[in-house]
């Protein structure tokens, strides 16, 4: 288990450049992750690996715009991630918002959220606000053709948006 002690985490990855190995958090709880970044911020930015399991956040703060979650902002549709777990977390955002994953089109299975907040608040871009949306307990974005969300569950927080609100998706 690591506490971070809410010193400022950079975010694994770019979107240039994402995590494409294997993640196994062996039952870990990362307590406490402090993340303030523009777009993709999460523990990891761009999550590309086969697969990631079996790690779990406790207290974490992740402030971004877009793209912007607890474990990965962003996820490939070849990413298989599974038994991640938030608890008394807060994931604050403009535009694709989740406490898992931010924007994805891979598949998310036995993940699990408890008492965190989700919020989503437009912001202008160029002339107008297309934004402040795409936000769910699980995921903020799940892609048309994606595989899937399964045996997720998201309970005891909130969750607010402008538009397009899921309590999971």
């Amino acid at each position: 288990d690591i506490d971070l002690e809410s010193e400022e985490w950079t975010p694994i990855g770019t979107s240039t450049y994402s995590f494409k190995g294997t993640f196994d958090g062996n039952g870990k709880t990362i307590s406490n992750l402090n993340i303030s970044a523009g777009d993709r911020a999460g523990f990891f930015a761009n999550f590309s690996g086969p697969s990631a399991t079996s790690l779990n956040f406790d207290h974490a703060s992740v402030i971004g715009r877009e793209s912007v979650a607890v474990f990965a902002a962003v996820s490939s549709p070849t990413s298989t991630i599974s038994e991640i777990s938030v608890d008394n977390s807060t994931v604050v955002g403009g535009h694709w918002v989740g406490s898992i994953v931010g924007y994805t089109y891979g598949v998310i299975e036995k993940c699990q959220v408890s008492n965190s907040s989700l919020s989503a608040a437009p912001y202008l871009v160029g002339a107008s606000y297309d934004n402040g949306d795409k936000v769910g307990g699980i995921a903020g974005y799940v892609g048309e053709g994606s595989n899937s969300v399964r045996d997720c569950s998201a309970v005891g927080g909130t969750v607010k948006a402008y538009r397009d609100v899921g309590g999971s998706v």
